[in-house]
């Protein structure tokens, strides 16, 4: 997949986070994602805001991998496509797993490794469109 278009479902909203599923051309598995609430794209406390972004390779300085950075986010900077299992691990960014489960007693995703594997596997570590939807 080259500059293809990923897909972000969002499909459930709550006070505690955003919940959703990653789509692209050839997945075979179910993708979830967790976010961190809607709070009107406030940085570090909300998801970012529906639309449509390039994402590219970059280094996570936290996690010690690559990662996809979601670029010109309006007034966010450094949120990240990478592992982790709710919305307690990000500050704005997305986290992907294979399940959904609960996570520091709230929903969030589970087996984040394993979709981290697909994500790395079909996108071939090359940018892509991110088109963030409800």
């Amino acid at each position: 997949m080259n500059n293809a278009t990923v897909f972000l479902l969002r499909q459930t909203s709550t006070s505690e986070g955003v919940y959703g599923r990653l789509f692209w051309p050839g997945l075979e598995v179910p993708i979830y994602t967790a976010e961190k609430p809607n709070l009107d794209n406030q940085p570090n406390i909300s998801c970012i805001p529906e639309g449509i972004y390039l994402c590219s390779p970059e280094m996570y300085n936290k996690g010690g991998y690559m990662a996809f950075g979601i670029r010109n986010v309006p007034g966010r900077s450094n949120i990240l496509i990478h592992k982790g299992n709710g919305p307690p691990d990000v500050k704005g960014c997305v986290v992907v797993g294979l399940e959904v489960g609960t996570y520091q007693r709230i929903r969030g995703v589970l087996n984040s490794a394993g979709a981290w594997e697909y994500l790395l596997r079909d996108l071939g570590g090359k940018a892509f469109y991110l088109q963030v939807c409800t």
